[in-house]
């Protein structure tokens, strides 16, 4: 299964590159950042796990015309994409609020 979640910025700095930089801070929050490097992949992009070990991925990359990360969640197995969209919904919400546009969609 995957699920799309895009991220909406108020500043036009990266909001991967942020993430990146902070991996002390995503580990409190049950997540670890793949440093997997790959000759052909986008330079903007980066791959966030769980790391208390329940299944799921997130591929973000940075879209710097739109000032939004785009997330695309991966799941395998019986795994169920909430668990990681929450622990990364916390992290954004908790260490960069201010940053983040918050729109509830109808």
């Amino acid at each position: 299964m995957q699920t799309a979640v895009q991220v909406t910025c108020n500043q036009s700095t990266s909001l991967r590159a942020l993430i990146s930089r902070q991996e002390n801070k995503l580990l409190q929050h049950r997540l670890a950042l793949v440093s997997e490097k790959r000759q052909y992949r986008n330079p903007g992009w980066m791959k966030i796990r769980s790391s208390d070990g329940s299944q799921g991925s997130i591929n973000a990359s940075w879209d710097q015309d739109t000032r939004s990360l785009t997330c695309r969640v991966v799941n395998r197995g019986r795994g169920t994409p909430s668990a990681i969209i929450g622990k990364f919904v916390e992290f954004l919400l908790v260490e960069r609020v201010r940053r983040i546009i918050v729109r509830q969609l109808a």
